[in-house]
């Protein structure tokens, strides 16, 4: 069994390989449509999935069978409609609006996680939600708060929110509903279903062939590592700490992926603000309070004619 430390670094790592995809995803879709380079990230991913589950021999398919409809939703909802929600959320919003409303995603977690499933919210994960919160205002406002006084919904706003939704809800369902799945079977299995959604929105809204066969050379390595990095280890990460943590401690570490990001644009030479580093500061110390909150309890309640027990996080 992974220790709690393992689970927590692997959950950073996957903050920062999806904050380093809003830098490598701008440049995949200067070159691509958003539909047909979401198909060809997760026809690789689930290439790679499949593969791994043939070569360790962890396939059940009778299994799988039985928790199809969740399978479904996580892959329409996790899949399919966040990356869908972001990339055609961007075309018409503000990186501040998107990576703003982005942050809510904890906090939607943790609103269904308490209707679907009782979970408390202790006030150590309160607090520490509050302040990553805090934080991802201060990084996107550039340390003026005044900014976000003037923010108002449009049409890109509401798309990332429903990005937003999206992933909250596959985080709840996949707790909630996929509990017998480990999380590469999870995984693979939401990927899959979720990539065959893309390829049909693919070939009736563009002509994905054509589009990947005129993207240049850097637009598909850029497809590889979202591929491999953001999807394949990314969401392993992500449902597994979810299984041992709970949804919404687990959550809390999604506050560091615009923190990723503007780490990564550092990188490329800009310089960030005082108030940015103050907002990193806070974000960081979000997920080390939230972290520290106590074993998540649930409280009995009835699905689908079935009595569920109390569960608890690590």
């Amino acid at each position: 069994m992974r220790s709690p430390a393992l689970t927590y670094a692997s959950l950073v790592l996957t903050a920062f390989f999806w904050g380093s995809a809003f830098n490598v995803g701008a440049h995949v879709i200067a070159g691509m449509t958003p539909i047909s380079a979401g198909l060809e990230r997760f026809v690789l991913a689930s290439i790679v999935l499949l593969a791994l589950l043939a070569f360790t021999r962890r396939l059940d398919w009778r299994l799988a069978r039985a928790h199809l409809p969740a399978l479904a939703a996580v892959g329409v909802l996790g899949v399919a409609g966040f990356n869908l929600a972001m990339f055609f959320g961007l075309r018409s919003t503000t990186p501040v609006n998107a990576a703003l409303l982005m942050a809510t995603t904890p906090l939607w977690t943790m609103l269904i996680s308490g209707v679907l499933e009782g979970e408390r919210i202790d006030r150590w994960r309160a607090a520490g939600l509050a302040s990553g919160l805090f934080g991802v205002m201060l990084v996107v406002s550039g340390g003026h708060l005044s900014q976000l006084a003037h923010l108002h919904l449009a049409r890109g706003d509401a798309i990332v929110m429903g990005g937003a939704l999206c992933w909250a809800l596959a985080t709840v369902i996949s707790r909630r509903y996929l509990g017998k799945l480990d999380a590469q079977q999870t995984t693979t299995g939401s990927i899959v279903l979720g990539t065959g959604v893309l390829l049909l929105l693919a070939l009736w809204r563009e002509q994905p062939v054509a589009a990947m066969a005129h993207a240049a050379t850097s637009v598909h390595w850029g497809i590889v590592y979202l591929a491999l990095c953001s999807s394949v280890l990314g969401y392993l990460f992500w449902f597994a700490a979810t299984r041992k943590l709970g949804a919404a401690r687990t959550s809390s570490f999604f506050n560091l992926v615009p923190v990723f990001t503007l780490l990564v644009a550092l990188m490329g030479g800009q310089v960030p603000q005082v108030g940015q580093v103050a907002g990193v500061i806070a974000v960081i110390g979000g997920v080390v309070l939230a972290s520290r909150g106590g074993r998540a309890v649930v409280v009995q309640k009835p699905v689908a004619g079935l009595a569920v027990g109390q569960r608890c996080g690590a």
